[in-house]
């Protein structure tokens, strides 16, 4: 009984070892698309955006939305319906419930 166990704990030991090399190598690929992607917006940023949402304000205004062909129509649509989705799932999970907060 003892053997056994021994054995499946090196043969754990080598499995681990022999999958966690290419493990490292993606995360080492992946650590500079994962510190800019998930990282808090940069101060330098914060001008960029701010002419980008006047920009989206006024194309609101002026009615540039009507000027768009179906499939950007439709885009934007299942983006808002994504958007919404993830927000509802957000709230079920922050609640832990389907229903109602407990109160």
């Amino acid at each position: 009984m003892a053997q056994a166990a021994q054995k499946a704990a090196q043969q754990a030991a080598q499995l681990v070892t022999k999958n966690s090399a290419p493990i490292t190598s993606r995360v080492a690929r992946a650590w500079p698309a994962i510190k800019t992607e998930l990282g808090p917006p940069a101060m330098d940023t914060w001008p960029q955006a701010k002419t980008a949402g006047l920009k989206l304000i006024e194309s609101a205004k002026n009615k540039d939305y009507l000027n768009c062909t179906v499939k950007t129509a439709l885009t934007n649509t299942m983006l808002v319906a994504e958007i919404g989705c993830w927000f509802f799932v957000g709230e079920i999970i922050g609640r832990g419930s389907l229903i109602g907060y407990s109160v």
